[in-house]
């Protein structure tokens, strides 16, 4: 009599933050970048590392059931998409992504790869490279629908965190869709230190034709957001 096969051990539903995170121009890179395969890899190793240090930040955090385990945040890559996972609670996991991303864009555009990409909150399974569920179908139909360097918070994200103030969160007004209106105004919130560096970089990617050039001025928009001063009556207001 033939044993019958044994059944494979279920995957764990995990519920926390999921993100998705596209490289810009990877289709035909190998005619312009001999090196990057070996330059994403490197890319993906290093965001491992970050995510591990980040993540190790909140081990204490009460209610969050981090302590013990090796590996808080899981970065997995897929060709040129980039995919975090984290389990925990909305504003703990939400905000551990956030700080990651913030540090990525910045990271991974000095590299010359321009990323963009969506940060959703829900349920999701992970084995290997298999990856499925709520928060992934929700952060991989978001994930390449803008058009700039920047990771938008997808409804499911947004609408969990409302109004609190996390770390690398910003609420943006301007985001980019290639479509109509999509009402999301949340994004993680990034910087680019080195201004003449970041022109450098993106005057390479040209040539800047009407098809390319808006996702690098989108992008230089929101970083200058900050640069804008005040208004008089601003200034009386934080008085």
């Amino acid at each position: 009599m033939k044993e019958k096969p044994k059944m494979p051990d279920r995957t764990e539903t995990e519920r926390g933050a999921v993100t998705f995170l596209d490289v810009l121009g990877w289709r035909g890179i190998w005619q312009r970048n001999p090196t990057a395969i070996e330059t994403l890899h490197g890319l993906v190793q290093e965001t491992e590392k970050q995510a591990n240090l980040i993540s190790k930040n909140y081990v204490d955090v009460p209610g969050e059931n981090f302590r013990g385990k090796d590996q808080i945040t899981k970065v997995l890559s897929i060709s040129d998409t980039i995919a975090m996972f984290t389990t925990g609670s909305p504003k703990t996991a939400i905000e551990i992504q956030a700080r990651i991303c913030s540090w990525l864009l910045e990271y991974a555009l000095k590299q010359e790869i321009p990323i963009r990409g969506a940060l959703s909150y829900g349920e999701y399974m992970v084995k290997n490279n298999i990856m499925l569920g709520y928060a992934v179908d929700e952060a991989a139909s978001w994930h390449e629908v803008t058009n700039w360097i920047g990771v938008v918070l997808t409804p499911s994200a947004q609408m969990k965190i409302k109004n609190e103030k996390l770390q690398a969160i910003t609420m943006y007004h301007q985001i980019p869709f290639k479509t109509r209106e999509q009402n999301l105004i949340t994004c993680v919130d990034w910087m680019f230190e080195d201004l003449p560096e970041l022109y450098k970089i993106i005057t390479n990617k040209g040539p800047h034709t009407p098809e390319i050039a808006p996702k690098y001025l989108n992008t230089l928009a929101f970083l200058d957001r900050k640069s804008i001063p005040k208004k008089e009556n601003d200034d009386h207001a934080d008085a």
